[in-house]
């Protein structure tokens, strides 16, 4: 089977490693044409869970990229989903299915790009709600890469998913499905973590100091807002009669080693280690995980009305501190929440 992984970035280099040592036949698209003759030429290699170096096709020409696979694993970061998903329309081939990698709204957002090609091509669509892999940069070619034990899925039913759940089920050992494409964008844990923990070290980042971003940094106070922006999302869930984990338990499931609470969960965990903080605030802690991340589960539970109080904080401060982001002119936030509550109870289809 031909998979076709389309961002040469931290994930999709381990991916593209992941996929190789299972005997896939890869090809790694990065729009970087120096990127992919280093691939190339000197092949990707992890120096992690895989240990091992490999050689992948890589290439900068998407139609040739795409063209054949029989799954397209998307792993740009959010911002990116919404231009990947217009340059695929006219590209894609009958048959095929696309995965998101850490979704924020990636699947809904192809889905409006997509909507009619689904039908005609019978296309399958889903997103995770988290990555499967931790992944710290090395090099362009290189990755310390850690796999997770589980995966969150959020797919679009009655469509072309078999191809996509049997991916998962035969490499991932515990596999959620989840009710619809949204629910995974609701169940996503790392917005949730990450600007809490930003929010509470931007003195450290400014000043671009050297951390770890789960040790010290993650202090108890740090935790206990997370904590009370989870509970938020969990209520916005059980409005929208959508299942739901709590972020605690979303973090023992992707781990062997289970905590008793989400301070251990992260302090203790030897791959959450290998994070580093920010050095500075164009990061995608902040352009990725505010916009595509909890600013959605803001509007949905205003919309719904219910308050959010800790949400509204954290958002207000962040959008004071960082002046470039403009959370009312793009992105994922433009979308017509309307058509997600009705995607939600299924009257869109």
């Amino acid at each position: 089977m031909k998979i076709t992984v389309i961002g040469a970035g931290n994930t999709g280099k381990a991916m593209a490693i992941f996929l190789t040592t299972k005997g896939y036949d890869v090809c790694l698209y990065d729009r970087k044409q120096d990127k992919v003759d280093l691939i190339n030429k000197e092949g990707i290699k992890d120096s992690g869970s895989f240990n091992t170096e490999c050689k992948v096709k890589a290439s900068s020409d998407l139609k040739e990229a795409v063209s054949g696979s029989e799954m397209i694993f998307v792993t740009t970061t959010s911002d990116g989903h919404l231009d990947v998903a217009k340059n695929l329309r006219d590209l894609l081939e009958k048959d095929q299915s696309i995965v998101i990698f850490n979704g924020n709204w990636g699947a809904y957002e192809f889905y409006e790009v997509l909507k009619d090609k689904i039908e005609e091509l019978n296309l399958g669509l889903a997103e995770t709600g988290g990555m499967i892999f931790t992944s710290k940069y090395i090099s362009e070619r290189e990755v310390l890469a850690a796999k997770k034990e589980s995966v969150d899925l959020g797919i679009l039913n009655g469509n072309n998913t078999e191809k996509i759940l049997n991916f998962f089920n035969d490499n991932m050992n515990n596999v959620t499905v989840f009710e619809n494409l949204v629910a995974a964008s609701l169940n996503a844990s790392n917005p949730v973590i990450h600007v809490p923990i930003v929010a509470f070290n931007l003195a450290r980042i400014e000043a671009g100091e050297d951390f770890a971003f789960y040790g010290p940094a993650a202090s108890p106070l740090a935790i206990d807002y997370v904590l009370n922006i989870d509970k938020e999302r969990l209520a916005l869930c059980d409005k929208l009669g959508i299942k739901a984990k709590g972020i605690l338990d979303i973090i023992n499931g992707s781990w062997k080693i289970k905590h008793e609470n989400l301070y251990d969960a992260l302090h203790l965990n030897e791959s959450y280690k290998l994070a580093k903080g920010p050095k500075n605030l164009h990061h995608r802690y902040v352009f990725e995980d505010i916009p595509y991340g909890i600013y959605p589960v803001k509007v949905l539970s205003n919309q719904m009305g219910l308050k959010t109080p800790y949400l509204d904080g954290i958002i207000g401060f962040m959008g004071k501190a960082v002046d470039w982001l403009n959370l009312e002119e793009e992105g994922v936030y433009n979308l017509d929440y309307k058509k997600v509550l009705n995607h939600v109870s299924g009257l869109d289809k």
